[in-house]
C-alpha cells in the first residue's frame, strides 16, 4: 500500500530554508503559549528511533501535544511512505509546504508535517482526549496552530531583530 495523497496542486516552494540542525523541539513553544493548550509544565524531550529524531511531548489533562524535528528525513518520507494512513497536502504553514495526517494509529491524533529544508521536516502533533474535545478546536486545527508557532519560532531564531 502507498500513502494516500490528495490530488492537490504541486507543493509550493519553501520561502526559505529553516535548517533544524542543533535546534531543540522543546524550545519551540514559549511559556506564554502554554495556557492556550492547557499546558502546565515543560515538555519531555526524547528520541524517536523510528524517525531518528528528537521529539518534545507535552502531556495535559486535555491531551498530548508536541513536536518532532527530523534532520534524517525530508517530507518525502511521508509522501512516499508505504502506509495505509491517509496523508494529504494541506494549506502551507507560514508559507512552507505542509502535509496533514488526520488519522494515525491514534484516532484522537492529527499531525501537520512541514517541509522546512532539504532532507528535514517539522512535525506538530495534537492528540485530544475524547472527554476534552469541547475545550479545544478540532485536533487538526490545534496541530496547525502548533506548527505555526513552531515555524515562527524557527524564523525568529534566524532573523536578526532591531
Amino acid at each position: 500500500m502507498t500513502a494516500k495523497l490528495s490530488s492537490a496542486p504541486p507543493k509550493p516552494a519553501r520561502p526559505q530554508e529553516l535548517t533544524l540542525d542543533g535546534k531543540q523541539p522543546c524550545d519551540l513553544l514559549s511559556r506564554q503559549d502554554w495556557p492556550r493548550f492547557f499546558i502546565e509544565k515543560g515538555g519531555k524531550l526524547s528520541h524517536t528511533d523510528v524517525l531518528n529524531a528528537e521529539q518534545c511531548l507535552y502531556n495535559t489533562n486535555v491531551g498530548g501535544f508536541g513536536f518532532i524535528l527530523s534532520v534524517a528525513h525530508g517530507i518525502n518520507y511521508w509522501t512516499q511512505a508505504d502506509t495505509a494512513e491517509k496523508i494529504y497536502y494541506t494549506d502551507p504553514v507560514e508559507g512552507f509546504p505542509a502535509l496533514e495526517r488526520p488519522e494515525s494509529w491514534d484516532q484522537g491524533r492529527c499531525d501537520i508535517i512541514v517541509d522546512v529544508a532539504d532532507g528535514q521536516f517539522l512535525l506538530a502533533t495534537a492528540s485530544t482526549l475524547p472527554d476534552a474535545e469541547s475545550k479545544l478546536p478540532p485536533k487538526c486545527v490545534v496541530a496547525r496552530q502548533l506548527a505555526e508557532i513552531a515555524i515562527n519560532a524557527l524564523v525568529n531564531a534566524i532573523t536578526p531583530t532591531g
